[in-house]
């Protein structure tokens, strides 16, 4: 992992429920990975074993405190509902260990003004970029019956290093759901949000309102092991869970660099 990745760690103090475990499970299973492509995300399966699932939803358990947000990811009100409960986990060592099973199903990013994230933000004016890292920082994110997300877009993170920067969202999912035709939501969708301007034109500001059918053009049913990566600034939402038991996933981003 590029030093500087390392290094850049924030202060935990001021993130909601920050934490920096002692120790993490070793993800150490091998299995094929079954990768599914398309013009909206890229679905993988077989990134985690049950075991491994089993294991990092232990260690969320674990954490000293979890917050709960609102639908808008905001933290929550007294009078408002719980989006979903969180903690933010900060740890190079779990970060390379998902690196090396997910790595191998991610592609050059050739930037064009149409692409979806913030590839052309900063002093180094790049087109290409290459994966390089997961980063560190991971949310844990636990939705309970009637949790959900509306629409909003993701953000990148710029280091010192003009060169190096996410740019994808990577949701790994903990747990299964939608099983056996028992519908029980909490899918992560695509949102087709109608903007069609260059990417510096776009407005990324997070939606007041939930997506009506005809907007989601892509659903992504929880599946334990199951990663989604997306472009950061693809507009996106998590449907209303409908399940009893918990829907638990980690939120993190996929790091890259320019290739020069």
């Amino acid at each position: 992992m590029h030093p500087l990745i390392i290094t850049t760690k924030p202060d935990l103090s001021k993130l909601p429920a920050g934490w920096e475990p002692e120790s993490v499970p070793a993800l150490l299973d091998q299995s094929d990975l079954i990768v599914q492509n398309n013009v909206w995300a890229n679905v993988v399966d077989g990134v985690l074993s049950q075991k491994e699932c089993d294991d990092l939803i232990r260690l969320m358990q674990s954490a000293p405190a979890l917050v709960a947000v609102n639908y808008q990811g905001n933290p929550k009100s007294e009078e408002e509902n719980v989006g979903s409960t969180r903690a933010n986990i900060w740890s190079p060592e779990l970060a390379e260990m998902i690196w090396q099973k997910i790595s191998s199903s991610i592609d050059v990013i050739k930037a064009n003004d149409m692409t979806l994230t913030d590839w052309w933000q900063g002093d180094t004016y790049r087109r290409k970029w290459k994966p390089v890292a997961v980063s560190p920082l991971l949310r844990f994110m636990c939705y309970e019956k009637r949790g959900k997300h509306l629409p909003h877009y993701d953000a990148g993170f710029i280091y010192s290093d003009d060169n190096l920067r996410g740019l994808m969202s990577l949701i790994v999912y903990l747990t299964s759901h939608d099983q056996g035709g028992n519908k029980q939501g909490g899918e992560t969708r695509m949102i087709d949000d109608k903007q069609t301007s260059s990417i510096w034109n776009r407005n990324h500001s997070d939606w007041t309102r939930e997506a009506v059918d005809s907007e989601v053009q892509f659903a992504c049913k929880p599946k334990a092991g199951r990663a989604l990566l997306f472009l950061h600034r693809r507009c996106h939402d998590v449907a209303e869970y409908l399940g009893t038991d918990p829907r638990i996933i980690i939120r993190t981003d996929i790091i890259f660099e320019a290739i020069k």
